[in-house]
C-alpha cells in the first residue's frame, strides 16, 4: 500500500517536470505577445533553462531518468 502510493508521488512529480518543460516552452513563447512580465522572470527562466538541459544531458548520454528508475523500484516491491 506504501510503495503504491509512493510510485503514484513519483509519477505526479515527473509528469509535472515534463509539464512544466513543455508549458513552460509554450509560455515562453506566448507571454511576450500577450505581455506577460512573469515569463521573463529570472528565476522561471533559470528553473526551466536547468530542466531542459537535463533531458537533454539525458538523452545524449543514453541515461535513464533517475525518477523513471525510482518509480520502477518502487512498482517492484
Amino acid at each position: 500500500m506504501l510503495y503504491r502510493l509512493l510510485v503514484d508521488l513519483v509519477l505526479i512529480v515527473h509528469f509535472d517536470i515534463v509539464l512544466f518543460v513543455f508549458l513552460g516552452m509554450l509560455l515562453t513563447l506566448i507571454g511576450p505577445a500577450a505581455r506577460w512580465r512573469w515569463v521573463r522572470n529570472f528565476w522561471f527562466r533559470a528553473a526551466h533553462l536547468i530542466a531542459i538541459v537535463m533531458v537533454v544531458l539525458q538523452a545524449w548520454l543514453g541515461v535513464v531518468c533517475p525518477l523513471k528508475i525510482l518509480e520502477n523500484g518502487l512498482s517492484e516491491r
